[in-house]
């Protein structure tokens, strides 16, 4: 599946720019960014990719979320004429190192700005989205 592909390819990149394999909190902030930057430059299937779904070949889900996210960039561009940039706040880790609490700041492109959570997930050493 196409998404799987992107998904895995993420994955990889994100451990290639890892700088430390027990830096769980840096890699979960950087998967997160990646997840919405893919978002922002509309590659909406690398976004769902990363969601942790865990529901197999359900493909009408996979269309209904995809159409979400188109949905969600199309409402800010009414709202905000658009999203401008992503950026990393901060990073809270669970005890376990495999799940994590990722604070993004999102900066519209009316100069206005919004805080939102993005609670992860690693599975099988890939960090997905809850």
């Amino acid at each position: 599946m196409r998404c799987s592909f992107w998904a895995l390819l993420l994955a990889l990149a994100c451990a290639a720019c890892a700088p430390k394999a027990d830096d769980a909190a840096e890699v979960a902030g950087r998967t997160a960014k990646l997840y919405y930057d893919a978002l922002l430059d509309g590659k909406y299937d690398v976004f769902v990719a990363g969601i942790d779904r865990h529901l197999g070949e359900q493909h009408d889900y996979d269309v209904q979320l995809l159409a979400n996210a188109k949905m969600f960039v199309g409402k800010q561009e009414e709202l905000h004429q658009g999203i401008a940039s992503f950026e990393v706040s901060r990073v809270v880790c669970g005890d376990s190192a495999h799940a994590a609490n990722v604070f993004l700041q999102v900066h519209y492109a009316d100069s206005t700005q919004e805080l939102i959570v993005v609670p992860m997930v690693a599975r099988d050493d890939v960090w997905l989205m809850r």
